[in-house]
């Protein structure tokens, strides 16, 4: 089931980006960066706590199963990362991020549920395109199986070989 995000879902999303973000820092080779993981779960919960006021910027999805979170995804404004390295033209596209699934339901679809539910979303506002951003090096496998080639490669953005890419897409 997806569903937007509920004030008493807070608890939970703290320890499933816990456990998510550490997990995908270790994969990527990472988890040594412990200030950059705190930050990121920071940022995700922040951004989780936005949705939940009265005209929030930012829309915030969770999937669950046998009532626990398994993954997430959020509708948000454009970010000035984005705007910096991704010029498109002064039309309001939004960026579908905080994409995470937990570790052991990941390979089963369930992002691609997310990602489709949140396509789904931005149409029904009206929307025409979207971006979606990634430094990690496993979920840009996901994301150019799912959605092709890149719109931008920043080569070695975070280091040799650790790229940035995003993708600008009709919906």
């Amino acid at each position: 089931m997806i569903r937007p995000v509920k004030s008493d879902d807070m608890e939970r999303l703290t320890a499933f980006f816990t456990e998510v973000i550490s997990h995908t820092f270790f994969s990527e080779g990472l988890d040594y960066l412990h200030d950059d993981i705190t930050d990121e779960i920071k940022d995700k919960l922040e951004k989780a706590m936005h949705s939940l006021t009265e005209k929030p910027a930012i829309q915030f999805f969770i999937a669950e199963a046998d009532d626990m979170i398994i993954g997430t995804v959020s509708i948000n404004p454009r970010g000035a990362f984005s705007k910096k390295h991704l010029p498109i033209g002064s039309q309001e596209v939004p960026e579908i991020a905080s994409l995470y699934i937990k570790p052991t339901y990941q390979s089963m679809g369930i992002g691609k549920r997310l990602l489709h539910h949140a396509k789904l979303t931005l149409q029904e506002q009206g929307y025409q395109f979207f971006i979606l951003d990634s430094g990690y090096k496993q979920a840009q496998k996901i994301w150019r199986h799912l959605l092709g080639a890149p719109e931008k490669i920043l080569k070695n953005f975070w280091g040799s070989s650790n790229d940035h890419m995003f993708w600008y897409q009709q919906l």
